[in-house]
This record gives C-alpha cells, structure tokens and sequence, in this order.
C-alpha cells in the first residue's frame, strides 16, 4: 500500500526518501511533559525513529505542542458520554453483561449534564484550531505509549496508571481527525513504538515515510 502510495520500489535502507512531485515533509518531533514517557527505552526509540528519518534527508526538528494536555483532557468526557448515550438502554436492562470494567466506566457517565459535553466539544474544537495553526511540521514524530506491555490485568506499574499511560499519547489525534501511523522500532526487551502523525500530510504521503523510516530502523 505504501509502495503505491509512493509510485516505486524498495529502497534499501538509509536510501533518501524521493517523495516525487511532493515536497520532502518537515518533521516535528513532540517536546513537552506530555511526550514525556515512563519508561526511558521508548524516549531512546524516539530519538532512534529522529536520526533515521534524518539519514533519509528528511528534515527534523524540536517540536512544542501547547495546550495538548487541555485537548487530550476532553477525550474521556467526549468519548464516555457518546459510548454511555449509543449503550443507554442497553445498560439500563442488561447491565450483568457487561465487563465489570466496561460497566463502570459507562456508569460514570449516567448523570453528566450536556453542559459538560457540548463545554468539551467546544474546547476540542477551539483547542485544535490553535494547536493546527501552531504546529510548524508536517509530520509530526511522537510516542504511542508512555509505557511498554504490561502483564494482563495490571493497573499500576511503580505507582503509574497503566490504562492513561497506554492511552493519552494517542487520545489527542482521535480529537483532530489526523491520519496516524504507528511503527515498533527496534529495541532491546519488548517492543516500543512510535507513531507518525500527519498534519499537513495525508495518508498517502504518510504511509510512504512510514515504510521508509521502516525500512531505516531494521
């Protein structure tokens, strides 16, 4: 798919990256507490994904995200009560066959008043407006996770919330309705992985850099 995308053959790797009539895309790679992952391999397999796209002519840079945490925050509310209104009457009379996890989440949601809702849509919308108008990449390079995998059914590792550790870095492009990518770069132990976000790309162009930056890192 991405080799169409592109409209060639493999190339071997550390080979620059030949987008034909598109520019070469900038790439931005995500500063700031909210890129800040728990577990350094991942911080280290960003940096790796950095060097590569750099030893494919791509240019890369330091790329800050305000407000992504603001943005990120109207996930949970958006998300839970849409999930809760599409399974309401579901819920009300067949609760017992829901995960215990599932059904505590959607009750959660049973009294939020629509103020909150239509106050989180509004603030994704303005959110991602400023965030969009921000961003001075292409493409911007980012972790998945904050964690690597976990054993089945653990909450906490060292005192840190599995779930959002698995979930936030990509919270906020569910929000934006940008095309993602997600690639494993190589690292010792479990995998890590690092995703491609296009801003002022779409998912032709993406998909092209992914294979390439897959190619780079094996």
């Amino acid at each position: 798919m991405a080799r169409a995308a592109l409209g060639g053959t493999a190339r071997r790797a550390g080979a620059a990256v030949d987008f034909g009539a598109a520019s070469v895309p900038r790439v931005g790679v995500a500063t700031g507490d909210w890129w800040r992952p728990h577990d350094p391999v991942i911080g280290d397999a960003v940096r790796s994904a950095a060097r590569a796209l750099a030893g494919l002519g791509v240019p890369v840079t330091e790329q800050d995200t305000p407000g992504i945490a603001e943005l990120a925050a109207t996930y949970p509310v958006i998300t839970g009560a849409e999930a809760y209104a599409t399974h309401r009457e579901w819920f009300a009379t067949r609760r017992d066959e829901y995960q215990p996890a599932t059904a505590e989440r959607l009750a959660a949601h049973t009294d939020t008043p629509a103020h909150v809702y239509v106050d989180a849509q509004r603030t994704r919308s303005r959110l991602t407006s400023a965030l969009l108008g921000h961003l001075g990449c292409d493409v911007l390079l980012c972790p998945t996770t904050r964690l690597r995998a976990t054993p089945i059914g653990t909450s906490e590792v060292d005192g840190i919330g599995v779930r959002p550790s698995l979930l936030e870095p990509t919270s906020p492009f569910n929000l934006t309705d940008l095309p993602v990518v997600a690639l494993p770069v190589p690292v010792p132990g479990l995998p890590a992985g690092i995703q491609l976000v296009g801003v002022t790309v779409g998912e032709d162009v993406l998909l092209g850099l992914a294979r390439a930056l897959e190619g780079a890192l094996r």
